[in-house]
C-alpha cells in the first residue's frame, strides 16, 4: 500500500526534492507569468532572474488595460525595447523598470497625487508624460535622450528635469518659473506663451537652443 505522501506526489505532481509551491504552479513565476498573459506579453518576451525581477527582451505594450499601479510580485529590471503604459488610469509609477533601451510611455494617466516618482531612471529613447495631472516632475528619469513630452499638465516649474534634453514639448503648463528651465536643448521647443514668456528672448536668456527652434503656441 502506498504512503499517503506517495499518492500526494504522484497526484500532486510533486518532486522529491522540489519546491512544492512552485510544483503547484502558484509560486511568484506562475504568478508574473499569468499576470502578463493577462495583459498580453508572451513568455519569450522576457526573463524572470533569480530575486524575481523581470528583464524584457522586447517592447512591452500595456496600454489601454486597466491599471491602476502594479502588483506587488512584478518587479521590473530592465527592458531592452520601449516600454507603453499609456491610458490606463495608472496612479503611481512604482516598480517600474529602472531602465529602458528605448522609449517610456505613460501619458493620459492619473499621477497627480503621486507623480513621476518610482518611474525609470535612465531612458534612451523618449519620455512621453503628457495629460498625466503632473504638479511636479520629481521622480523624471535623470537621463533621457529622446524628445520628453509633458504637455497639458499642471506644472508651474521645470524642477527636475534633465539640464540637457532633446526636443522637449512642454504646452499648457502654468509655469510660473523659469528657475529650473534645462541649460539646453539640442532640439525643438514646445511651450505656450503667457506673460512669463511673451516671446522667444524670454527662453533664450537662460537656455541654448542649440539646433532647433522654438515654438509659443
Amino acid at each position: 500500500m502506498k504512503l499517503v505522501r506517495e499518492f500526494l506526489n504522484e497526484r500532486m505532481g510533486f518532486t522529491e526534492d522540489g519546491d512544492p509551491v512552485k510544483d503547484m504552479g502558484i509560486g511568484k513565476d506562475h504568478l508574473i507569468h499569468k499576470w502578463m498573459s493577462e495583459h498580453g506579453i508572451a513568455k519569450h518576451k522576457y526573463r524572470i532572474t533569480s530575486k524575481k525581477r523581470i528583464i524584457g527582451d522586447d517592447t512591452f505594450v500595456f496600454s489601454n488595460h486597466s491599471i491602476e499601479e502594479l502588483p506587488e510580485y512584478i518587479q521590473f529590471a530592465h527592458i531592452n525595447g520601449s516600454f507603453h503604459i499609456d491610458n490606463c488610469d495608472l496612479k503611481t509609477l512604482k516598480v517600474m523598470p529602472e531602465l529602458i533601451q528605448g522609449s517610456f510611455f505613460c501619458s493620459n494617466n492619473n499621477l497627480k497625487s503621486s507623480g513621476l516618482i518610482g518611474g525609470p531612471k535612465q531612458v534612451i529613447g523618449a519620455y512621453a508624460a503628457s495629460n498625466c495631472g503632473l504638479e511636479s516632475l520629481e521622480g523624471i528619469a535623470t537621463k533621457i535622450e529622446g524628445e520628453i513630452y509633458i504637455n497639458n499638465n499642471f506644472l508651474h516649474s521645470l524642477e527636475f528635469i534633465p539640464e540637457h534634453v532633446a526636443d522637449l514639448y512642454m504646452t499648457s503648463n502654468p509655469i510660473t518659473t523659469l528657475k529650473y528651465f534645462p541649460k539646453e536643448i539640442s532640439g525643438n521647443l514646445y511651450i505656450s506663451a503667457s506673460k512669463l514668456i511673451p516671446d522667444k528672448h524670454a527662453i533664450l536668456r537662460i537656455c541654448d537652443v542649440t539646433n532647433g527652434q522654438i515654438y509659443l503656441l
